[in-house]
């Protein structure tokens, strides 16, 4: 299985947004996601920063923890979130 790199923090963004977790605030520096089904498993909210080219693998992989996603699923839906759009 490959390792994890680094993505860039809007990538991230879609991919917590795919989880079902929608925007629900910002400041300059952070965007704050509220999951909008709550669960007793997942975590009502997830605070991501925006700032930076790339968000750090430690602060992804606390995320995708709280997340409880495996990295199959991270990778399907890296590739899913990155194709472009027409």
């Amino acid at each position: 299985m490959p390792a994890l790199a680094p993505v860039p923090p809007a990538i991230l963004k879609a991919i917590i947004e795919a989880c079902g977790y929608a925007i629900e605030g910002e400041d300059p520096f952070n965007w704050v996601l509220l999951l909008k089904e709550q669960t007793d498993s997942l975590p009502k909210l997830i605070t991501l920063p925006k700032e930076g080219k790339f968000v750090s693998v430690e602060i992804m992989m606390s995320i995708l923890d709280r997340l409880k996603m495996n990295n199959a699923t991270f990778f399907s839906l890296l590739q899913t979130v990155s194709k472009p759009r027409p």
